[in-house]
């Protein structure tokens, strides 16, 4: 019914040791499954010295890859049927503005599509709001050694490019019902998720 300072202790040393093999240098760990976002309350009240950035893409492009990934593991079954992704979508673009509220400050707004069209001065909004230091490798993540444990592992594995929020429109008759949906759920163009 209620935590207790106890419980979120517990849950600080459960994340850090939970997180502390994929942490190359013990500083810095990205986390980026569909379903963070329902966590930031404790992720935040746990981590005071996390930084949460929050990476929005436009609804169409978002729903199309949720839709075409196979994910492994539970609770990612929403991604599967159109009218779900809508709600799921709805349900994000609320909760991210309640997070918005109840942590003023505490949460960097990065748009996919300035990310992918400015590359080098998003990057640098990005580092900053991580407190992490520039480094021109930034701009070159498929570079990067560590390990990449997600469904867009082989896109990560690639240079910054421009044309995934597009992919979606080769199938834009088969997709209808999926802008039907997201109509019907209230979720715009406007809506970064």
């Amino acid at each position: 019914p209620a935590l207790t300072p106890a419980d979120i202790a517990g849950l600080r040393r459960d994340l850090l040791a939970g997180y502390a093999p994929y942490a190359r240098a013990g500083r810095v760990i990205l986390d980026k499954m569909p379903q963070n976002f329902r966590w930031i309350g404790l992720l935040l009240t746990a981590l005071p010295e996390a930084r949460l950035l929050h990476l929005s893409r436009a609804p169409l492009p978002l729903a199309w890859s949720l839709y075409r990934h196979l994910f492994t593991g539970r609770g990612n079954g929403f991604a599967y049927d159109f009218a779900d992704i809508a709600t799921y979508m709805l349900l994000h673009r609320d909760l991210m503005a309640f997070w918005h509220r109840r942590f003023p400050g505490r949460i960097a707004e990065i748009a996919y599509a300035d990310l992918v069209s400015d590359p080098v001065a998003t990057s640098r909004r990005l580092v900053a709001a991580s407190g992490l230091s520039w480094s021109p490798a930034c701009l070159a993540p498929e570079q990067a050694p560590g390990p990449v444990l997600t469904a867009s592992a082989m896109q990560i594995r690639q240079p910054i490019y421009s044309g995934s929020d597009a992919a979606w429109r080769r199938y834009a008759r088969q997709l209808a019902p999926l802008r039907a949906a997201l109509q019907l759920a209230g979720v715009t163009a406007a809506d970064g998720m």
